[in-house]
Formats: structure tokens, C-alpha cells, sequence
């Protein structure tokens, strides 16, 4: 169970990484559709998580911060500089959560009660705020929701199987067929075709799956992700079957009885032609009826991408660094020998030792972009702290590095962005007065340079005075 609760913790911490930011996008364009229902899934697969091992804390304080989104995206609160402020604090918070929980000093759960009594207030005054959408600023286009129509979001087949021994991490799959129901128009079918015989049946194991169709503007990697945490214990096959919201059509949903058999499991095609059909009356574009590449045939989820610990990636360098030494020490054996067969074996793993030693360089270099939403997040906390307007721009944030000097960059970094806003960027009024744009700016600008890579920090603040500098000296 560790093994899963540690993975848990690494995942929570992409998501809540992801979560802030996203918030800090949605800060320039409250108006942001897609970005809304980002911040809600991520807190929907948060307190998922948390639920499921055992982070009770996490789990009722995400629920309730997740209900403020939940209003958010269904047009009855409108969402405003203060509901953001609350819940980048709250992000804070739930950081420490993961880490305490349980443990929280009187101090942390005086701001825990605290930034509850906030979100709570935020909820119940959904009313009192803007439930019509039409109050809205027209003259501020980032402030004008973006209208969707849910009938033209695609419908998805999705077969779920979980594991027979599911139950064992204190998986719930219910759960799991209930977040999907959040993800758009959602309809469940449970399959009982696994059921073994009576006297075979253990109360521990799961023997069910479901077939599920949904209609949803998620992509088939949201809805995979719902699996995220269980993705070895579940068998999970997702299918496009049509371009609209074929459970919004009567005549469809009329079909359901055949749909869904009582086979093992659905028959797709039958599935597919018959959605077909019903769109083909009503729709004249044919190109929009169905994903070709998905007609009738099952695509698996597959890993592109695995998780390693870092300490498994420094004891892969330093094998590797014993193993050039050794083969070193081979080719120079060899050579002293003057055994051809020897030399060519040599040759031969000096080749292969090369390209290991290239390919594992590569695996521990990480993108500085990891490190921006800790610089993204200063700037934006430190100059409303200081009542100053500044943006934070970023260029070649795809630069990498070896993630053992991003970490050591990270401190040093923080202190020059620290000083530019603090000393270096002038407040509105001043900048006004030297006919400076009201709003400062912080450059940070990553490029390579042969084999050198380069930081960059620029700002358009007021510099540094010399004269003062010779005076303290």
C-alpha cells in the first residue's frame, strides 16, 4: 500500500504543479472556458486521490474548493481576482496538507479553518454575486464566457474492466465511473457477464465492468485519466464513435436495449452504424459522422511515458561512469595485446558505451519550464504584495539542463527575481511620470550557446545607481 500512496504523492504533486498553473493563466482571461474546466478536473482527480488513500484533510478541503469551479463553469458564479487569490492560497495549502494532513500545527489548522470560512463564504454568496451571465462587463472581452454548444461535443464508447483485485489498494470503481459523469453527458451499463459461479464468488474480489458511453469536449487523454492512478489494475478501451452528442438523440437512445447486449461485451460496429444512421437523417456533411480511423476498431491505451525516481537515475549514471572506465581499461588491454579478436570486441563496446553514456545524459536533463511556475508565482504574488503591475515573460523555457543545476539555480534565481521587483521595477505612478509603460516587465531568456547554456534576466526597472553604489563603498 506505500508503494501506491508514494506514487500518489508524486502525481499529487504534477497535479496541484499543473493547478497552479493553470489559475495563473486564467488570471489573464477570466473568460477562459477550457482553462475553468482544467482547474476543475484537476481538483475533481485530486480529491479522488486523496480520498482513496486515506489524506481525509485534502479530500474535504479539495471538495469544497472544487465546488467554487463547479459553480464557475455552469455560469452561476462569475470568477473574479479575489476568488483567484483565494484559491492560489488554497493551492499553498493543500501542498502542506500532502505533506501533514493529520499532523497540522495549531497554527496550519488556524488557516486551514480560515481559508475554509473563505471558500465557504465564496459558495454560499453565488447568489448574491453574478448568476446572470448577462451583468457581465461587455466592454471586457476577457470577462465574456464562451458559449458551447454540449451537442456538438463527440460521443465515446468506453469498455472498463477493473483488476480482480482492485479492492486490495482501497480503490472504490464506482468512483471511477462516477467522475466520468462529470466529464460531460454520461451513460453506464454494468456488465455482470464475469460473475463466476456462487461457491466460486470472493466477497474481496471485483467482477464486474461496465460499458459507458460519453459525450463530452474532453480529449480521449482526459478521459484516460480518470484511470490515472489505477491504470495497471483496469483495463480501460476508449472509442470514438461519433463527432455530435449521439445521446442527445431520441432515436438513439431509443436503441439502447440492442446497444448494449448481453453479450460479453457490446458489439462496436453495431454500435457505430447505428449512430451513423441516425446523424447521416439529419446531418448533410458526412465527413463529420465519424473518426475513420476509429471504425469499428479498438485502440489500447498505451504508456508513453513512465515515472523514475531520481535516485534510480543517479545510480544509472554512476554505473555508467564505471562502465567507460572499465571499458577503457578493455580497449587499453587490448591494444597492449595485440589481439585483433580482442580489438574488435573492444571496439565494438566502446561503440555501445558511447551511446549509453549520450542516451542517459539525455534521460537527466529536464526542461527548465519545470521551474517557472515557482518564478511565475513570485512575480505575480510579490507585485500585488507591493501594489506594482509587472509581467512575467519566458523564452526557450524548453532549454534543458541537468536536473541537478536546475536545482541548484532555483534559490539563486528566485533572490534576482526578488530584488528586480522589489528595488528594480517602479510602482505605476512613477513609471507614469518617467512616460514608462504603467505595466513593468521581467524577461527570463534560456538559450544554448555551443555547449554552454545561458540565463538571461532582464526588467525594465530603474536600474542600478551608480553613485549610490560608490557612496556605500
Amino acid at each position: 500500500m506505500e508503494q501506491f500512496k508514494k506514487k500518489f504523492l508524486e502525481e499529487a504533486q504534477d497535479l496541484i504543479n499543473s493547478l497552479e498553473n493553470a489559475l495563473l493563466v486564467l488570471e489573464e482571461n477570466y473568460g477562459d472556458k477550457k482553462c475553468i474546466e482544467e482547474v476543475f478536473r484537476i481538483m475533481h482527480s485530486l480529491k479522488g486521490g486523496s480520498s482513496m488513500f486515506g489524506f481525509q484533510k485534502t479530500d474535504a478541503f479539495t471538495h469544497e474548493l472544487e465546488t467554487i469551479y463547479d459553480l464557475i463553469r455552469n455560469g452561476d458564479l462569475a470568477l473574479n481576482k479575489e476568488i483567484l487569490s483565494v484559491t492560489l492560497q488554497s493551492v499553498d495549502h493543500l501542498k502542506l496538507l500532502l505533506e501533514k494532513d493529520e499532523t497540522l500545527s495549531d497554527k496550519e489548522l488556524k488557516n486551514h479553518e480560515l481559508l475554509l470560512s473563505k471558500i465557504h463564504q465564496i459558495s454560499s454568496g453565488k447568489d448574491a454575486e453574478s448568476k446572470n451571465v448577462n451583468h457581465i462587463d461587455e466592454k471586457n472581452p476577457a470577462q465574456k464566457p464562451v458559449v458551447e454548444k454540449p451537442e456538438s461535443f463527440p460521443t465515446f464508447y468506453v469498455k472498463v474492466k477493473p483488476g480482480k483485485d482492485i479492492f486490495s489498494n482501497g480503490t472504490n470503481p464506482l468512483l471511477l465511473i462516477d467522475e466520468m459523469h462529470t466529464l460531460g453527458h454520461c451513460k453506464a451499463f454494468v456488465k455482470l457477464n464475469f460473475l463466476p459461479e456462487f461457491k466460486q464468488l470472493d466477497p474481496e474480489k471485483c467482477f464486474v465492468a461496465w460499458e459507458v458511453l460519453l459525450s463530452t469536449e474532453k480529449t480521449t487523454d482526459d478521459i484516460k485519466d480518470v484511470f490515472i492512478f489505477v491504470e495497471d489494475q483496469c483495463e480501460v478501451e476508449i472509442i470514438k464513435i461519433c463527432n455530435s452528442n449521439i445521446l442527445a438523440k431520441t432515436e438513439f437512445t431509443n436503441h439502447l436495449s440492442e446497444i448494449i447486449s448481453d453479450e460479453e461485451w457490446s458489439d462496436t460496429e453495431k454500435i457505430i452504424k447505428i449512430a451513423e444512421s441516425i446523424i447521416e437523417k439529419e446531418q448533410e456533411d458526412e465527413s463529420n459522422i465519424i473518426d475513420p480511423d476509429l471504425s469499428g476498431q479498438t485502440k489500447r491505451a498505451t504508456i508513453s511515458n513512465i515515472r523514475v525516481s531520481s535516485d534510480k537515475l543517479d545510480d544509472l549514471m554512476n554505473l555508467v561512469s564505471e562502465l567507460v572506465t572499465t571499458q577503457a581499461s578493455l580497449s587499453l588491454f587490448a591494444e597492449n595485446n595485440n589481439i585483433p579478436e580482442l580489438t574488435g570486441i573492444a571496439e565494438n563496446i566502446e561503440k555501445l558505451s558511447r551511446q549509453l553514456r549520450d542516451n542517459t545524459f539525455e534521460i537527466c536533463l529536464i526542461p527548465i519550464e519545470t521551474i517557472m511556475i515557482r518564478f511565475k508565482r513570485l512575480v505575480r504574488d510579490l507585485s500585488n504584495e507591493l501594489n506594482k503591475e509587472i509581467q512575467f515573460i519566458a523564452e526557450g523555457t524548453e532549454t534543458e539542463l541537468d536536473k541537478s543545476i536546475i536545482e541548484g539555480l532555483t534559490d539563486p534565481l528566485m533572490h534576482i527575481f526578488r530584488n528586480a521587483i522589489d528595488h528594480g521595477i517602479e510602482d505605476t505612478e512613477e513609471r507614469l511620470k518617467k512616460g514608462k509603460p504603467a505595466k513593468g516587465q521581467i524577461i527570463l531568456k534560456a538559450y544554448y550557446s555551443g555547449t554552454n547554456v545561458y540565463l538571461q534576466i532582464k526588467d525594465d526597472g530603474k536600474g542600478i545607481d551608480a553613485e549610490k553604489i560608490k557612496q556605500k563603498a
